[in-house]
């Protein structure tokens, strides 16, 4: 299990899985489409550009930021992270999609938050419970 991985391990873990994880659901319904047509094509590409902005946001914005503050004992909460990721994904999708629409803002937001709890899961939510 997961639990019984040491804290390094499970932290490469987060930083390899954690952003990956909003292009997989965000390319799901083009593979869906894909499965009816036959052509998977389009899907591929949403995959691959979702997961290079995904793997670059956490190599530029993330880890960056992980290095400064992650022996915090704010950032062993998720709620912290999750703001951070938050803001980190607003900011990702107005630089990448070039629109201030608070459609595209919102989604950011919400890949954002979703990455950055799925992070604390993976890295940090064995410790938390441990401790206690």
């Amino acid at each position: 299990m997961i639990r019984d991985w040491s804290p390094e391990s499970r932290l490469v873990l987060a930083f390899a899985v954690a952003p990956l994880a909003i292009p997989l659901l965000y390319s799901l319904p083009f593979f869906a489409m894909s499965a009816h047509s036959g052509q998977w094509g389009l899907a591929l590409v949403v995959l691959i550009v979702g997961a290079l902005i995904a793997y670059l946001n956490a190599l530029v914005v993330a880890a960056p930021l992980w290095i400064i503050v992650g022996r915090s004992r704010l950032v062993r909460n998720h709620w912290p992270l999750s703001i951070g990721g938050c803001l980190s994904g607003m900011t990702t999708v107005m630089l990448f999609a070039n629109r201030r629409d608070p459609t595209y803002v919102l989604f950011g937001a919400a890949a954002g938050f979703a990455t950055a709890l799925l992070f604390w899961v993976i890295a940090l939510r064995e410790k938390e419970r441990t401790r206690s």
